[in-house]
Order: structure tokens, then C-alpha cells, then sequence
């Protein structure tokens, strides 16, 4: 697996439309290594393991990942 680089955004130098499609980028860079990570569980059983008691299971770091992914793009324009 090849991991994708990202770099920290300069938000005081461009436009205010360079910078929202800069942010979309790295957004969507840092999200496909995110899923890339949950694509190394070996079966749907390790999604519903807790590793330590003040934890939630995997799948809820995955669900709220995935629902704010959603929830990004619902306000970014088409």
C-alpha cells in the first residue's frame, strides 16, 4: 500500500477559491489513507471488537468518519 502525501495547507497566501480547493484535496487525500486503513481488517468481526473499555468498536470510528465525509460534501458546491 502506497500511502499518499499530504502537506499542511498555507491558508494566508491565494484566493479564497484556491484555498476551498486546496482544503477538498487534502480532505479527500487524507480520507481515501483513512479507508485504506480499515481496508486491512481481516473480517467483519474486527469491526465490532473493542481493543480497550473507554473505546467504541472500529465501526464507529468508520460510521462517524464516513457520516462527516457525507456531511462535507452535502455543503460543497457541484
Amino acid at each position: 500500500m502506497q500511502l499518499i502525501p499530504t502537506r499542511n495547507i498555507l491558508l494566508n497566501v491565494g484566493s479564497a477559491e484556491q484555498k476551498r480547493a486546496e482544503i477538498r484535496e487534502y480532505f479527500l487525500k487524507t480520507y481515501t489513507v483513512y479507508e485504506k486503513l480499515f481496508e486491512l481488517m481481516k473480517d467483519e468481526e474486527s469491526y465490532y471488537l473493542t481493543a480497550d473499555p473507554l473505546r467504541h468498536p472500529l465501526v464507529f470510528y468508520f460510521g462517524h468518519t464516513a457520516t462527516f465525509f457525507l456531511s462535507i460534501n452535502w455543503f460543497l458546491p457541484s
